[in-house]
């Protein structure tokens, strides 16, 4: 998807911190190598104050092969 191999952890890492700083009670400011937002207000809030984010993989068998 264009993002480089070695980007993708970082990103990934820091989309979560986005999206805790997003669903926080302020609007978000936010300037990085990957992201920049000014002043986004992401409505509607979830209704829990710290909604878990479940992180799921589906690694090719290939890479995988029991030897």
């Amino acid at each position: 998807m264009g993002v480089k191999s070695r980007e993708r952890v970082a990103r990934l890492e820091e989309g979560i911190q986005l999206l805790r700083a997003f669903w926080g009670p302020d609007p978000v400011t936010w300037e990085s190598a990957f992201y920049r937002f000014d002043a986004v207000n992401v409505l509607p809030k979830p209704v829990q104050e710290r909604l878990p984010i479940a992180i799921a993989a589906n690694p090719s068998p290939i890479l995988h092969r029991a030897v």
